[in-house]
């Protein structure tokens, strides 16, 4: 996948989008803005110690996910959902590196990172929104068939991992749907693992929030969703990486077994 992914598409100074854009005015100044370097620049203390304080907040989440007692209130119920505390922990940390750094907050609003971030977060609540309620509504239907046919053809387990993954955007929720089918219909312990990589395909429907904010923060243009929906940037390297990811671990398997 890196090799492909290496090698693919145009140099920026022959790709017609890219350049474009580059004459393009409402691109320009945020194009050339995005290529700037602070290699030879010395970074102000403020710089370094927001980087410090960010570091600190992922070791702090890395230690609550390890003991989720940290993240258990009352007796008998459930620990506070990870998605919850990163949430809490960056809202958190944020404030404190703006105060520890003394950034002004005027000028938050004006960097790349946070003008596509915001595009990002506005198009992730229309189509990931929509996305979802309308899978959401299909899926007992959806998850009859996948079960039916592997049930009938247990060697398209992974085709209905994958296509199961599609349409719930988890990998968890994946599997906890299918391995139990799996398991029922007798499929080898070191073959569901070797298949686990199927688990991934967030890419295929370019709904999810990494691949939206990915062709926003791009402003080269140079990674899009495509005219036709599925022929967009992400396609082909998913691919790559699911299939090469699945063919070692059934490999694996084999010596395994």
């Amino acid at each position: 996948m890196s090799i492909y992914s290496n090698f693919r598409g145009r140099e920026l100074e022959d790709d017609p989008e890219y350049q474009r854009r580059l004459q393009d005015p409402a691109y320009r100044d945020q194009i050339l803005n995005t290529t700037k370097t602070t290699l030879n620049e010395e970074l102000p203390f403020g710089a370094k110690l927001s980087v410090a304080i960010f570091l600190l907040s992922l070791a702090l989440i890395v230690l609550i996910a390890i003991f989720p007692e940290v993240r258990t209130i009352g007796e008998g119920t459930r620990p506070i959902s990870m998605g919850v505390i990163i949430q809490m922990m960056m809202l958190g940390f944020g404030a404190i590196i703006l105060i520890a750094t003394k950034t002004p907050v005027k000028t938050i609003p004006n960097g790349v990172v946070f003008k596509s971030g915001m595009v990002a977060c506005i198009a992730i609540f229309g189509i990931a929104w929509m996305s979802n309620t309308y899978f959401a509504y299909a899926m007992p239907e959806f998850k009859a068939a996948i079960t039916g046919m592997v049930n009938d053809a247990p060697w398209t387990f992974a085709l209905a991992l994958f296509s199961v993954s599609v349409v719930v955007n988890s990998q968890a929720a994946t599997a906890k749907i299918m391995l139990p089918v799996a398991i029922a219909i007798g499929l080898p312990g070191p073959v569901l693992i070797g298949l686990m990589p199927a688990t991934y395909a967030y890419f295929f429907i370019p709904n999810y929030p990494s691949d939206i904010a990915t062709v926003n923060f791009d402003v080269t243009g140079t990674t899009k969703i495509g005219k036709w929906y599925f022929n967009h940037s992400f396609m082909v390297p998913g691919l790559i990486g699911v299939v090469v990811a699945c063919c070692v671990g059934l490999s694996l398997a084999e010596i395994i077994i």
